[in-house]
């Protein structure tokens, strides 16, 4: 379930202070959204953020999730690697937006594919995609990730692409494991609190690495 790009306007005043009051203005969607795209954590993700800017900053979040996809269906020149770079450009063009990571939650369809070499590929597969997304304009755009392998499966497969996820040694990459938060009756999706959750620890992440080193 891939990816949400948090976006602040250039104008908003950095860096953020954590334990800032949460700020009461809403978070706006950039784009429009699937029923695919409305069950993410990225508004718990944003909403926690928030705390750690002063009143007045601004999130934006560009949703781009294809449910039930694989990275093939990722690569370049696929309909959902165009779609990401239409609308995140029209969120730069045209909302004034500045791009400053994309949130991936992904993992599932891949240890769960029938293609023999999908799960075998992932880790080769992500980090083509991921040079793809930060050339030529975005190069250093970062990247939180949220490992979505955290179910009952063939234990192989689903190892393998937490393997794959989990040795991401890229700068300015990092992973958030899922394992162990609440799951619903069907054994794969996050429950609404798990959502929640990793909202919560895709913030810390974020903030921790990408955040507070450049108050230092």
């Amino acid at each position: 379930m891939p990816p949400g790009a948090p976006t602040r306007p250039s104008s908003a005043s950095p860096p953020p202070t954590p334990g800032s009051p949460p700020p009461s203005h809403s978070i706006p969607i950039l784009t429009s959204q699937s029923p695919a795209e409305r069950s993410q954590p990225r508004i718990p993700f944003a909403h926690a953020l928030l705390s750690f800017y002063p009143p007045g900053a601004e999130i934006g979040l560009v949703p781009c999730a294809g449910g039930g996809s694989t990275l093939t269906d990722w690569a370049r020149g696929s309909r959902l690697y165009s779609q990401l770079v239409r609308r995140t450009k029209e969120s730069v063009y045209g909302g004034g937006c500045e791009i400053k990571a994309v949130i991936w939650f992904h993992g599932k369809s891949d240890a769960l594919s029938e293609e023999a070499t999908a799960t075998a590929a992932y880790g080769s597969r992500m980090k083509k995609f991921i040079g793809d997304l930060r050339r030529p304009r975005f190069v250093d755009l970062r990247f939180d990730l949220g490992i979505g392998c955290n179910f009952v499966g063939d234990e192989g497969l689903v190892e393998k692409v937490r393997e794959a996820q989990l040795g991401m040694d890229l700068t300015g990459v990092i992973c958030v494991d899922s394992l162990g938060l609440q799951l619903n009756d069907d054994g794969i999706h996050l429950t609404t609190q798990g959502q929640i959750e990793l909202g919560r620890m895709l913030t810390e992440a974020y903030v921790y690495n990408f955040v507070r080193p450049t108050q230092q």
